[in-house]
């Protein structure tokens, strides 16, 4: 998102992707708060004992840990289909 506001006072957002994590052979799974829309402030992987870990720090909804064995991680740029937002 960007510091401007738009004609309905939003702010604009930006650089849109929809970014994809394929998990192989979880090993430990700690989540809480998953409801019908989740927010998240931000998201980090890190190496971990047995894989890597993924921590998930929650505005609203979900918010926990992931570790898996393995991590691929694809992303598509532009505005998902069936977003709220308009594809430019």
């Amino acid at each position: 998102m960007t510091s401007e506001v738009d004609a309905t006072g939003h702010y604009v957002n930006e650089k849109h992707s929809k970014v994809r994590f394929c998990l192989g052979e979880i090993v430990d799974c700690s989540l809480a708060g998953f409801n019908q829309q989740n927010v998240l402030s931000s998201l980090d992987i890190s190496m971990a004992e047995d894989g890597y870990q993924i921590m998930m720090y929650g505005i609203y909804g979900v918010e926990g840990s992931l570790t898996a064995k393995s991590v691929a991680i694809t992303y598509e740029p532009g505005v998902p289909k069936n977003s709220i937002y308009k594809a430019e």
